[in-house]
């Protein structure tokens, strides 16, 4: 499929650009595309309907291949996520001051790379910035959004209970949060994240729907990877799932799950080349699980470990 074919509407596909700035995910077999092939994935991408772009200062040259692909008349079609530095080498005594260098110099290589003088949507890499060194680096990215240079601000979140901590920070328009078919531990957080979207405007993106390429793979290794050491099971549950729900495969089953959850308003997708991505707008224009297949996914998949559910914990390759 060519990017000027007939497009279709994907608007809950957030493109999840980490593999067009490094070699990203556990089952990735292709590396990081070239820049021309960056530039048409993103070029399709929004021809046929995605409206955010999700990419992070720590995504390699992520943020440089979106600012070289939006000139020439895109930038004005599509929404850029960013994210903070992690600021994993701030002392927790640094100074106000140097709170304020490092969150400035941030800001201005994202724009500087993506090619704009305002971000869409900042947010923190790590939520619970919000917090520390007295709420410095938040105070700061408070003071950038009312001078213009920031227009909504939000935190990706690692668990229920980080998101517990910044639902309802009003400030936060936008949260971005792991979550796939096989994820049990946000379901007692779920009529929270409803209630609050009752009652402001809040945007909620869930990104790991594929568990970073797990989900979809029947390489034994990469189970054991995960820390599972009955994948074929799991990977047996998947694939009964998907005939029971008359998906395609395993990867339209995941996707086809988390596009059916109600609350959730875009749904973070890396790809790593042309054909996933053409493959990915073809999933996401299949129709929703019903509510009852939703239930019974739920009730039935097998409960998997937190060092499953979290690839911060997965073995290395040379273990």
């Amino acid at each position: 499929m060519k990017k000027n074919l007939k497009p279709f509407a994907t608007p809950k596909l957030v493109f999840g650009t980490a593999q067009l700035g490094g070699n990203y995910g556990i089952a990735n077999t292709t590396g990081q595309p070239t820049p021309k092939e960056c530039r048409e994935m993103i070029e399709t991408a929004i021809a046929n309907g995605v409206v955010y772009l999700d990419t992070a200062r720590v995504y390699g040259n992520s943020e440089e291949m979106i600012g070289q692909a939006l000139k020439n008349g895109w930038k004005d079609r599509v929404k850029v996520i960013t994210k903070l530095s992690p600021l994993e080498d701030v002392r927790q005594d640094a100074t106000n001051s140097t709170l304020r260098t490092l969150v400035d110099a941030s800001i201005f290589e994202s724009c500087t790379a993506l090619g704009v003088q305002t971000i869409d949507v900042l947010m923190l890499h790590r939520a619970n910035h919000l917090f520390c060194w007295d709420g410095g680096v938040w105070q700061r990215l408070l003071e950038l959004q009312g001078s213009g240079i920031i227009r909504a601000l939000g935190a990706s979140v690692q668990n229920p209970a980080e998101l517990s901590q910044i639902l309802d920070i009003p400030e936060i328009s936008h949260i971005q949060m792991p979550v796939n078919i096989l994820d049990w531990r946000w379901d007692e957080v779920i009529p929270k994240i409803m209630a609050s979207k009752a009652l402001r405007h809040l945007t909620i993106h869930v990104r790991s729907a594929l568990l970073q390429g797990l989900l979809p793979s029947a390489n034994e290794e990469h189970w054991w990877r995960a820390n599972v050491e009955n994948g074929a099971f799991v990977r047996d549950w998947l694939l009964n799932q998907a005939a029971t729900c008359h998906r395609a495969n395993v990867t339209d089953l995941c996707l086809g799950y988390v596009n059916s959850l109600a609350w959730a308003d875009g749904i973070a997708t890396g790809m790593e080349n042309m054909a996933q991505l053409i493959e990915n707008i073809g999933y996401f224009n299949h129709p929703l699980l019903h509510v009852d297949q939703v239930a019974v996914i739920s009730n039935t998949r097998p409960k998997l470990s937190e060092a499953t559910l979290n690839p911060a914990l997965w073995k290395k390759a040379n273990q």
